[in-house]
């Protein structure tokens, strides 16, 4: 089965994200600092035949805004949760 479904967009707080919809779990994929959304790009074609796959640039990175203030894993926790609630 092949997904066909993609949603590319920003949330409010202005995390830009693709989301490949398909029946099953939902795989997140988080790039590591410095990085982007996009390096997922191989990953995606294959997972995203069996799986919904989330790809996100975390804030200060690739299409993301800045972030407010000093960058710490409690605030990329919160965005991440912020997408998810977004997506619903």
């Amino acid at each position: 089965m092949v997904c066909t479904n993609k949603e590319s967009g920003v949330t409010g707080s202005g995390t830009h994200y693709d989301f490949y919809a398909q029946k099953g779990p939902v795989v997140v994929l988080i790039h590591g600092l410095g990085l982007n959304r996009h390096m997922w790009q191989w990953q995606v074609s294959e997972l995203k035949q069996h799986y919904s796959v989330l790809t996100f640039d975390l804030i200060g990175s690739g299409d993301s805004a800045p972030p407010e203030g000093s960058p710490s894993l409690a605030m990329f926790s919160r965005q991440l949760l912020t997408l998810m609630d977004h997506l619903q």
